[in-house]
C-alpha cells in the first residue's frame, strides 16, 4: 500500500506479508494474525497489533504506528548493516503511543552486510522510538528472556538491551517523534571477560598506589 488511505475500517493481515509505504487511517486498526507479516516505510495510524512477525521497512528503514502491543508468540525482526554508516545502519519502529509486550516475544537481529563486521563499542541503536508507556514486557532471544539492562550476544557483538531510555541511538535521529519520548535501545559493549580483566586492572593498579 503506497498511497494516502483513508478508510476507517480495520486492516487484518491474516496471511503472507503486507507493506505499508504509505499511511492508513488512523481510525484503521491493524491486526496481524500468527501466519502474518507486517513492514513497510510508511505509517499505521491507528493501533497495530501483533501475532506474527513486524518487520519494519523493506530493508533497513523506519516503520511508524499508533500504539503497539505485541502478543506471545509474536516476533519483532530487526535489520541491521554493519557494512554503512551508523545512521542507515539499522531498522527504527516509530510509535506514537504506548508500547506493550506480553509473554514470551521473540526479537530476531539480522545483519545485512555481505561480510559482517564488528559494531564499535558504543555503538547505539534504538530498535523502537515510543512516546508513551511501557508495560515492562520484555523480548526474548531464543530461549532467553532479554531483562532490562541485560547483555547478549548477537552476531559479532555483545550488546546491552534497555527498553526506557531517555535518548535515542545513532539510526534515524531526524524521524524520532520529539518531546518526552522513550527509546528500546541496544548498545555495543565489551565482551564481559574482557570487562572483568579491565576492572580487576583497575582494582590491582588502587592496590598498587596505595602501597
Amino acid at each position: 500500500l503506497s498511497n494516502t488511505n483513508t478508510y476507517t475500517g480495520p486492516t487484518n493481515v491474516n496471511a503472507g506479508t503486507l507493506f505499508v509505504n504509505g499511511s492508513l487511517s488512523g481510525s484503521s486498526a491493524v491486526t496481524v494474525a500468527s501466519t502474518g507479516t507486517l513492514g513497510g516505510t510508511g505509517a499505521v495510524g491507528g493501533t497495530l497489533s501483533v501475532s506474527g512477525v513486524l518487520a519494519p521497512g523493506t530493508s533497513i528503514e523506519t516503520l511508524g504506528s499508533g500504539n503497539l502491543s505485541f502478543a506471545t508468540g509474536s516476533t519483532f525482526a530487526f535489520e541491521l548493516d554493519s557494512s554503512v554508516a551508523v545512521a542507515s545502519g539499522a531498522d527504527l519502529m516509530k510509535v506514537t503511543g504506548d508500547l506493550s509486550l506480553t509473554g514470551a516475544v521473540a526479537l530476531t537481529l539480522n545483519d545485512f552486510a555481505v561480510t559482517d563486521a564488528p559494531f564499535a563499542l558504543g555503538t547505539t541503536f534504538s530498535l523502537i522510538n515510543y512516546t508513551g508507556t511501557w508495560n515492562n514486557g520484555l523480548f526474548t532471544l531464543g530461549l532467553n528472556q532479554l531483562d532490562d539492562d541485560e547483555i547478549f550476544t548477537s552476531g559479532l557483538n555483545d550488546w546491552q538491551i534497555s527498553y526506557n531510555d531517555a535518548t535515542g541511538g545513532s539510526n534515524f535521529i531526524g524521524e524520532y517523534a520529539g518531546g518526552s519520548d522513550s527509546f528500546v535501545n541496544i548498545v555495543a559493549v565489551p565482551e564481559p571477560s574482557t570487562a572483568m580483566l579491565a576492572g580487576l586492572g583497575v582494582v590491582a593498579l588502587m592496590r598498587r598506589r596505595r602501597r
